[in-house]
């Protein structure tokens, strides 16, 4: 499942590294909505392959950023958990201006004028014999 989520750099966890070789970094974002949301995301990486934890490394702390993110669950020891592994970081600038992270955000087309009536018009005597 592939999600994005766009909010201001609030902090950085420490890089974990595992005997096996597999790293992770978590960080946190705040949306920027009605009720923002601080978020915890992770970039993870190996020995070999730490793209998306050195793009990560990139930015500071407040900078706007945009991440592209994959919803995984799991189960271990009769525990389920839960993670947001981040596969893209960038800029929200570079992204051509914020994202939308809720789809309520979007812009909504603008509503009808509503029907204005004259104050002094009476109704005929055809308006007045409906139906219901």
């Amino acid at each position: 499942m592939s999600l994005e989520v766009t909010g201001t750099l609030i902090k950085f966890y420490d890089e974990r590294t595992f005997p096996s070789g597999f790293c992770v970094r978590e960080f946190v974002i705040r949306t920027e909505e009605q009720y923002p949301q601080e978020i915890v995301l992770q970039a993870t990486g190996n020995a070999q392959r730490r793209d998306k934890i050195d793009t990560l490394n990139k930015f500071n702390i407040n900078d706007v950023i945009r991440v592209k993110f994959n919803l995984r669950g799991r189960e271990a020891s009769g525990r389920h958990y839960n993670s947001l592994d981040a596969w893209a970081i960038d800029s929200s600038a570079n992204a051509g201006g914020a994202a939308v992270s809720n789809p309520s955000q979007m812009a909504q087309p603008a509503a009808a004028p509503a029907p204005t009536y004259a104050a002094n018009a009476n109704p005929s005597a055809e308006d007045e014999d409906l139906p219901f």
